[in-house]
């Protein structure tokens, strides 16, 4: 019984400790701009998101967002034909049109480094 009750306990302390550390923002000295986390997410329901203090204003304020994908809803045919029209370039843009010289050096370095060749490849400029 006593076992019972403190992990009762334990539960009903997290759950309420969870409920206040869904959004973390990210700053520091060398940051020019925060970035926020917004853990456990996939526990909850979209519309879910709306009531939590500071999270549509986090999002407002955001260049970019990262997520998670449900597998099953990525393997739905409309899901996948979505998912292609964005990760491929509009017609006649290339990673050199749409990269500044930094990002483009930078990421053939990143190739070079796990794939050991670069974008002066012909196969993987292509």
């Amino acid at each position: 019984m006593k076992k019972i009750l403190i992990s009762l306990l334990f539960v009903l302390v997290s759950a309420v400790c969870a409920n206040a550390q869904l959004l973390y923002r990210v700053s520091g000295a060398d940051l020019k701009k925060p970035s926020y986390v917004f853990g456990t997410f996939h526990l909850a329901n979209s519309p879910f998101a709306d009531k939590i203090a500071g999270v549509r204003q986090a999002l407002d304020a955001t260049d970019q967002v990262y997520g998670e994908l449900n597998f099953d809803v990525m393997l739905n045919p409309d899901s996948m034909q979505v998912m292609q029209k964005h990760m491929l370039l509009p017609e006649g843009k290339t990673l050199k049109t749409v990269l500044t010289p930094e990002q483009y050096k930078k990421l053939d370095a990143v190739l070079v480094d796990y794939m050991g060749v670069g974008l002066s490849n012909p196969m993987v400029a292509q």
